[in-house]
């Protein structure tokens, strides 16, 4: 009988290419883990902006 496996990663950094790894490796069913410097963490985890964006045309 076949056991399945859920893969743990750990990406060693959240730039951009970090964050997309990562992004399509949970969607793909894999346990994903950041490793970052603890002031970016911080900076990741507050809002990026605090009102919605809009366009004009």
């Amino acid at each position: 009988m076949t056991t399945l496996v859920t893969p743990s990663v750990c990406i060693v950094g959240a730039g951009s290419m970090g964050v997309v790894t990562g992004y399509h490796l949970g969607l793909a069913g894999a346990s994903v883990t950041f490793l970052v410097r603890p002031h970016r963490q911080a900076q990741s985890s507050r809002p990026r902006c605090s009102t919605p964006m809009t366009t004009t045309a």
